[in-house]
């Protein structure tokens, strides 16, 4: 008696356990409707955490922190960090000189502010133009052909190097940039600082949901639920139970099976 008993009170424990549980995940599927935007932020960081995980790397392999400042700098925040390494890392790969870029990303932002042009588009055309040699892409950042051809002392940009391109475009970046002297931030400017800033703070909330042990556990949680629901072997009512069980996460389904199995012993021992 004294055996069933405790069984019995196992048991309870364990069912009042899960109960919560249930009530908790009822709780948090009403929730989800209100913060559908909370939502959406979430994904969009870890997405963007995702991406700007190897483009750091490879950036790191170029300077680094140090750096990164040196293109912020140039471009006065109005790109984000992600973009900004990831031009870098594209830049370098298609041969331009890494002691330039922060001359020519600063061109490309003024650029931007003098056209009403994205500046993420600018950067990107600099680095394309030179890299591919096309004076029709430079032609973005104002860059005329006779310019660039005057630039390059009458060298064709079909036989000039890449690197005589940067440096020819680069005396054009100077030379414009010193034409303008200092001004003050553009309202474009301040906005696409602003929109700068929260790339960055997604990324930077995306890297902390990345990193936590919860998201890697939910994440293989999910992928099981996947695979249960691609099983052809199993019924609808197994996957199902599978489905429910899993979306419980962590010990909730293990206690669920704990305390049956608990009053199951506890009938066992009375039946004896």
């Amino acid at each position: 008696k004294e055996e069933f008993d405790r069984g019995i009170n196992d048991a309870e424990k364990k069912t009042n356990l899960f109960a919560s549980t249930i009530k908790r995940v009822g709780g948090m599927i009403a929730g989800a409707f209100a913060i559908g935007q909370i939502s959406a932020f979430s994904q969009e960081s870890v997405k963007l955490a995702a991406t700007a995980e190897g483009i750091e790397k490879a950036f790191n392999r170029l300077g680094g922190a140090p750096y990164l400042n040196e293109l912020r700098e140039a471009t006065k925040g109005t790109v984000s960090d992600m973009r900004l390494m990831q031009a870098a890392v594209k830049a370098t790969n298609l041969g331009l000189p890494i002691e330039q870029l922060g001359k020519l990303f600063s061109f490309a932002a003024q650029r931007a502010a003098d056209t009403g042009e994205s500046v993420d588009y600018l950067v990107e055309s600099i680095v394309l133009g030179i890299g591919r040699k096309s004076p029709m892409i430079l032609d973005n950042l104002g860059i005329s052909a006779i310019q660039l051809k005057e630039k390059l002392n009458g060298v064709g940009t079909e036989t000039a190097t890449v690197g005589q391109i940067a440096e020819a475009v680069g005396r054009i970046a100077s030379e414009s940039m010193a034409d303008i002297g200092e001004s003050a931030a553009t309202a474009g400017q301040k906005i696409a600082g602003f929109t700068a800033n929260w790339e960055n703070l997604k990324e930077q909330f995306g890297k902390f949901v990345i990193n936590s042990e919860y998201f890697n556990e939910s994440l293989a949680e999910m992928s099981d639920i996947l695979y249960t629901w691609g099983n052809k072997s199993l019924s609808i009512a197994e996957k199902i139970q599978i489905t429910i069980t899993s979306a419980l996460w962590g010990d909730y389904g293990k206690n669920k099976i704990e305390a049956q199995r608990a009053l199951e012993g506890a009938i066992d021992a009375y039946d004896d």
